[in-house]
């Protein structure tokens, strides 16, 4: 099959094997716990200790991606004392920009408390211990840079975005199928509603949702100028998404017609490019504002941002002391 990049082998572990020509660490195909639902948003649950900022501050639990220095950030203002409130950050590859992408959180025999960071990487994906960031599984393609995105399927086999194609390949990075995605450039990341089992991205301005055999059920426009990159289902139709240079995200209804945005060079000076994104369950937006096109940004130029639907920056985290340039967000509470 075309682009396939040929079955990954299989080195540590529990129950691994050894052979092939990709690579596989540990890890066991274990189903996902998704990334939330049309939000992209963990939420739920025991809300756990209050946040320790006089009010009306604001605290977040979140694993940030930073594809600049390759590491995963796990982030909690409620309890943690380090600075930046930095839990733990740990390097997943050393092969460049753009890993890591997409995070989702999903179950890992493995981990400690049983569940894992699984992140994607150029060449495939990594799954990180919740607990501490140790690493607890590792699929690597064969001759394979392009991976954007992956997304945990309920059999425990996991989907892969790269370029022109959605990959599903099995716990230990063999082949399973493909389906070719509409024409276009600029793939930049997937997510899976896991109540349809459709897929949703977006390449430059057209965002798409398309089935699990790559059949186009929906598009729409993000709008002249955009450069697409995180797409999440809207309940009623239609869809949010980040427009990359623009610095905005923009609600888009089940006509195609743009109804609100937020964000917007034009209303907030540091902001430069808008990635990965979460939208709250109050209608906040926490969004990764991309620093990788600023050759210094400055020392205070925030990483991630919250925004109200009116508009109004409520939140925001991160120097260049803590990451170089993050571009996704998970966000727990």
């Amino acid at each position: 099959m075309p682009g396939s990049g040929g079955s990954a082998a299989t080195t540590a572990g529990s129950g691994s094997t050894t052979g092939g020509s990709g690579s596989t660490t540990g890890g066991s195909g274990s189903e996902g716990g998704g990334s939330g639902g049309g939000g992209g948003s963990g939420g739920g649950g025991d809300p756990g200790p209050a946040c320790p900022k006089p009010a009306p501050g604001i605290c977040h639990e979140f694993v940030a991606n930073d594809n600049g220095g390759n590491y995963v950030i796990y982030v909690d203002e409620f309890t943690s004392t380090k600075p930046g409130a930095v839990v733990w950050k740990v390097p997943v590859t050393s092969d460049g920009q753009n890993s890591p992408r997409t995070i989702e959180i999903v179950n890992n025999a493995a981990a400690k408390g049983g569940k894992a960071v699984m992140v994607s990487i150029k060449a495939g994906f990594v799954e990180l211990d919740l607990t501490d960031g140790t690493k607890v599984a590792e699929v690597k393609l064969a001759n394979t840079t392009n991976v954007t995105g992956a997304c945990r399927m309920p059999d425990g086999n996991t989907a892969l975005g790269s370029d022109t194609q959605i990959r599903i390949v099995s716990p230990t990075g063999a082949p399973v199928r493909a389906f070719n995605l509409p024409a276009g450039n600029e793939l930049r990341a997937i997510n899976r509603n896991p109540t349809t089992g459709n897929f949703w991205f977006s390449k430059t301005e057209t965002v798409y949702e398309v089935n699990d055999q790559g059949v186009q059920v929906w598009k729409a426009s993000l709008g002249a100028g955009a450069k697409g990159y995180a797409v999440w289902w809207r309940e009623g139709g239609g869809a949010y998404g980040t427009t990359g240079d623009p610095s905005t995200v923009v609600e888009i209804n089940q006509a195609g017609a743009i109804v609100s945005q937020v964000g917007g060079k034009a209303n907030f000076d540091a902001f430069d490019f808008f990635s990965g994104f979460v939208r709250q369950p109050n209608g906040n937006y926490i969004v990764a504002n991309w620093l990788g096109h600023l050759a210094s940004p400055g020392s205070d130029q925030p990483h991630v941002v919250e925004l109200t639907p009116g508009n109004e920056l409520v939140w925001q985290w991160g120097t260049q002391e803590f990451a170089r340039q993050i571009t996704n967000v998970f966000v727990f509470r």
